[in-house]
Order: structure tokens, then C-alpha cells, then sequence
């Protein structure tokens, strides 16, 4: 009997701390944020103007939390992988890549940005004017990096990217009525597909917006998200709870058993 006691104590004593440092951290479940809920993350894999109330965005590490990991200013071009709703706020995934090299990652409020139509419009007015151009992008020499856009003539430079080692691989390529020849990236490094290169001029930032609608708009989601802040404030709740009753019934097993060892 006594070593049912002391068994019994034991585990109050293990559990008790663990309970209270749950209480005042039960909104803040330990673990990744995005393995815990990435199954419920919306895939995005679109282009955004910064466009915050401020001037600027702040990349978190996690939805909700109140510690910036970097700021970006307005106007900045960002690539948004996947989306996801958090205690009813849009937040969108993002890495930023400089050099070939991701600097930083981390959530941005959706709120703060504008998206840039992909390549659809486009598509669904000039394809019967592609023609095949599978392989790799052939650079002149001394081209070290060209200027990715969502589409020929859109006016909007996404980035610059350092090819001076990997090529990017095109599908299609496009003539515009300037003779300017544009080809559709199919894999490259950190950069979206269906995104286009100007082959012939391919470092040039300043290619005239021949074709520029649509323009930057405000994102609204097309996909249900499921609010995770909400489903995991509820599970925290949940856990609080089983933790607390469990520690009750310890507590109510421990005097019952010394209540009894007394009486005989």
C-alpha cells in the first residue's frame, strides 16, 4: 500500500509543474507551426506587390506572432508558396531570395498585399501564337543574369537572377510585334513556372508594358481555408482540460489510499 502511495505522489509531482506551465502557455502549442498545420495550408504560388498600410509588411514566424523577423517596403515584388487563415486573418508563406539565397522566411499578412495576375489572360489570348522551345536557356556570352516577368509586355519585373551557373529550362517561346523573343520558364531555382524570360534581351529591366492589364489588385481567397488559430486554441483548451482532470483524479486516488492506510 505504501508503495502504491508513493507511486501515486510521484507522478502528482512530475505532472503538477507541467500543468501550471501549460496553463500560461496554452495558447502557444510547442512545435512547428507549419508541420503542425500544413495540411490545412492553401497552395498559392503567385507574385505580390507589397502594399501595407504603413509602407511596409513584416515577415513572422508564425501567423499571430508579434515578433518581426524582417520588414519589406512597399513595392517590393514577393512570390507567396501557400496561404492559410489564422483567428480570421489571411497570412501567405514566403521566402526572400537574394543572390540565389533564401535571407529570410516567414508569414505575411495578406491584408498588406496586391496580386499580380499569373500569365492566364495572356495565355488565353496570344497561345496560338507559341511555338515549341523545350531545353535549356541558351544566354549570349558575358549574360550573367536576366529579368523574370509574368508575362511579355506586363511591364512588372518580378526579379533579377543570377545565371551565371544554372540555366533555367523553357517550354515555349513567344515573338512580340517588336521582334522581341520571349520564352516560358518550366524549372528554374526559386522561381515560379509560367513566368517568362525576354530571350532576346534578357537583362533588360526596362522592356516597354506593351500588353500591361491586368494590373495589381487586392488578394481575396478563391479556396475554404480552415481557421487553424481557432482549431488550435481549441485543442489547447482540450489538452488544458485532460491535464487538469487528470491531475484531480490523482489527487482524489492519493487521499483515498492514505485516508485508507490510516485506518488500518
Amino acid at each position: 500500500m505504501k508503495l502504491h502511495i508513493s507511486f501515486l505522489i510521484v507522478i502528482l509531482l512530475m505532472l503538477a509543474p507541467q500543468a501550471a506551465v501549460y496553463a500560461d502557455a496554452a495558447a502557444i502549442p510547442d512545435g512547428s507551426f507549419n508541420s503542425r498545420y500544413y495540411q490545412h495550408f492553401i497552395s498559392s504560388s503567385q507574385h505580390f506587390i507589397v502594399n501595407g498600410a504603413d509602407g511596409f509588411t513584416s515577415i513572422k514566424k508564425e501567423p499571430g506572432s508579434s515578433k518581426s523577423l524582417m520588414t519589406i517596403e512597399n513595392g517590393t515584388i514577393i512570390f507567396i508558396e501557400r496561404t492559410c487563415l489564422y483567428s480570421g486573418e489571411y497570412w501567405g508563406f514566403t521566402n526572400i531570395v537574394e543572390q540565389n539565397r533564401i535571407r529570410a522566411f516567414g508569414w505575411v499578412k495578406m491584408g498588406s498585399l496586391l496580386v499580380i495576375p499569373d500569365h492566364s489572360a495572356f495565355k488565353a489570348k496570344y497561345s496560338g501564337e507559341f511555338y515549341n522551345c523545350f531545353g535549356t536557356f541558351s544566354a549570349a556570352e558575358g549574360v550573367d543574369t536576366m529579368i523574370v516577368w509574368p508575362w511579355p509586355g506586363s511591364g512588372i519585373a518580378l526579379q533579377t537572377v543570377d545565371i551565371s551557373v544554372n540555366r533555367p529550362m523553357l517550354s515555349y517561346a513567344y515573338m512580340d510585334e517588336e521582334g522581341r523573343e520571349w520564352g516560358l520558364i518550366r524549372n528554374f531555382n526559386y522561381i515560379t513556372i509560367d513566368t517568362w524570360v525576354c530571350i532576346s534581351d534578357p537583362m533588360n529591366p526596362d522592356i516597354p508594358a506593351f500588353n500591361p492589364d491586368p494590373a495589381p489588385k487586392a488578394w481575396e481567397p478563391d479556396t475554404l481555408h480552415v481557421d487553424v488559430g481557432k482549431y488550435s486554441n481549441a485543442l489547447s483548451r482540450f489538452t488544458l482540460l485532460l491535464i487538469i482532470t487528470i491531475v484531480s483524479a490523482l489527487i482524489a486516488a492519493t487521499v483515498f489510499l492514505i485516508k485508507k492506510a490510516r485506518r488500518k
